[in-house]
């Protein structure tokens, strides 16, 4: 079945607020002490139409057979203007979700492949990405893209 890249309509919202959902939960499961369970929509609509509205925002969603299976949101970011930090502009990926049932089949790397497309659309040659250490499936995806850690966040309890 092919699937399709395209922007996000308001009528994905319901599918996205599923997809938000099951992320939302492999977190709650990892790090409970940061993340708690939500009861509805992972994401409000007002919340999803907002981003989805947002021309800054990249909100792009993988549709196969008229069904919504996976989706990326980000947003353009520029540097602060101070003296140390080169003047740049990057484009920050928030979230990337394909749901577990077509995960292995090609939709993160086409939804990935879209975004760099997207981001030199909109005049940005970086794109950068936060990924939790425990989900090492999207670490390895992510490595596998050629994306590379520049940074770590470290915590104590």
């Amino acid at each position: 079945m092919d699937v399709i890249i395209r922007p996000a309509a308001f009528a994905d919202i319901p599918a996205l607020q599923s997809l938000f959902t099951e992320i939302d939960d492999l977190h709650v499961r990892a790090h409970p002490e940061r993340f708690r369970p939500v009861d509805g929509p992972a994401r409000a609509e007002s919340y999803l139409r907002e981003q989805i509205g947002n021309r800054e925002f990249l909100f792009l969603v993988a549709e196969a057979g008229g069904e919504v299976i996976g989706f990326v949101e980000g947003a353009i970011y520029r540097a602060s203007d101070i003296g140390l930090l080169v003047p740049r502009r990057w484009l920050g990926i928030e979230t990337l979700e394909v749901r577990s049932d077509w995960r292995g089949r090609g939709v993160g790397h086409a939804l990935m492949a879209a975004v760099e497309s997207w981001a030199l659309a909109h005049g940005v040659h970086e794109v950068e990405l936060n990924v939790w250490i425990f989900n090492q499936g999207a670490v390895a995806f992510y490595h596998h893209l050629g994306y590379r850690a520049i940074t770590q966040r470290m915590w104590k309890q």
